[in-house]
């Protein structure tokens, strides 16, 4: 059968994209297979039993006899391809990040990236830029999944939330990834371009696109016309 996992999807919507579409395994069974250690990742980080962002979103063809054990180290074994191939193995020589944070980081840019392609990378130059600040990054994406959440507006409450991924109370990476990335995520988080970028707004849906700055006051320029032309 044909199991189709979207980039971008947090791991437990992911785990029930893939009971959905398969017909010998249940959410339970999914869950189950991932706590018991029976699944392997040598990206995940000693110690972690949270697998998000460590399984690859793809099109896959199982047998409809596959466990979910089966499954699932398919999936994880293509994400270790996919980071051996764009270099995570030498991600502290190359970025002076262990390769789990930088998932993190592609995970981040993965759901807040607009349609441009060229976004990717911009979006992670200014997740590092801010953590080389130690500015907090105030992801929004972030702060919706230590609550939980997939989208929807914040509140102020919200916005003050004291979860370990509030990344506007709180310096550095969130503790794990926010999502499964994509490949291009994940290039841009190892291989991001030069730039002085600190900020980035919203600044038309149709397509998504956002504007780059390094000026703060540009910044809140681009962020108040966006709100006042209704783009959030």
């Amino acid at each position: 059968s044909r199991v189709r996992v979207t980039e971008g999807k947090r791991l437990t919507d992911a785990l029930e994209q893939i009971a959905e579409q398969h017909p010998n395994v249940e959410l339970a069974d999914l869950l189950t297979a991932l706590g018991s250690g029976g699944v392997t990742s040598k990206y995940l980080p000693p110690g972690t039993t949270n697998w998000e962002g460590l399984l690859f979103p793809d099109t896959y063809e199982f047998s409809d006899d596959a466990t979910a054990t089966q499954i699932l180290q398919r999936m994880a074994d293509e994400m270790s391809d996919v980071l051996d191939e764009l270099g995570y193995e030498r991600a502290e020589t190359l970025r002076g990040r262990s390769a789990y944070e930088l998932v993190t980081i592609a995970s981040m840019v993965e759901r807040e990236t607009g349609a441009p392609e060229e976004e990717r990378g911009q979006i992670a130059r200014v997740i590092f830029n801010r953590l080389d600040e130690g500015e907090p990054l105030g992801i929004d994406a972030t702060i919706l999944y230590g609550l939980g959440r997939e989208s929807g507006e914040l509140t102020q409450s919200d916005l003050e939330a004291d979860t370990p991924y509030n990344s506007r109370v709180r310096v550095g990476l969130p503790p794990t990834p926010i999502g499964l990335p994509s490949r291009a995520a994940l290039q841009a988080a190892i291989d991001p371009p030069g730039g002085e970028w600190m900020y980035y707004v919203l600044v038309s849906n149709d397509p998504p696109t956002h504007l780059f700055t390094e000026s703060y006051d540009e910044f809140l320029e681009a962020k108040d016309e966006a709100q006042a032309n209704g783009v959030f």
